[in-house]
């Protein structure tokens, strides 16, 4: 499957789409296959207390420790070993991005509902190819 990640301070909902206390942006990443997932996570940059003092944190659920262990993300757990504390959001989406991450944030309503109709069109015209 492919990986991916959304943005949530570039996507369309993120004024309707409140962040946790504290947090100022998140990052949702996994692997995607239309609607579906082997597994997902999040990394989520909260404030600290300053300007300059923020700190992201990441979270991976159970579900998805064996896709995340896996060595396909080695690439992935290695920048996390050496990106630094003072990453940006923006950084790390270069760097996914860089890693061969599709950037998967709807930008617009528009975009989500597109990217929707085309997964469908898709799914539709392989089931008419199968034999």
């Amino acid at each position: 499957m492919p990986r991916g990640f959304d943005q949530h301070s570039r996507s369309w909902y993120r004024h309707t789409s409140p962040l946790p206390a504290n947090a100022f942006d998140e990052l949702y990443i996994g692997e995607y296959d239309d609607d579906n997932s082997r597994g997902e996570f999040r990394v989520v940059w909260h404030n600290l207390g300053g300007c300059h003092e923020c700190s992201p944190e990441i979270r991976v659920f159970n579900e998805s420790w064996p896709m995340f262990l896996s060595e396909e993300w080695g690439d992935f757990r290695e920048y996390l070993r050496t990106c630094g504390k003072d990453v940006t959001p923006e950084q790390f989406c270069d760097k996914l991005r860089e890693l061969g991450f599709d950037d998967r944030t709807a930008v617009n309503e528009v975009m989500a509902a597109e990217g929707k109709k085309i997964a469908a069109l898709e799914a539709a015209l392989a089931a008419h190819e199968r034999p």
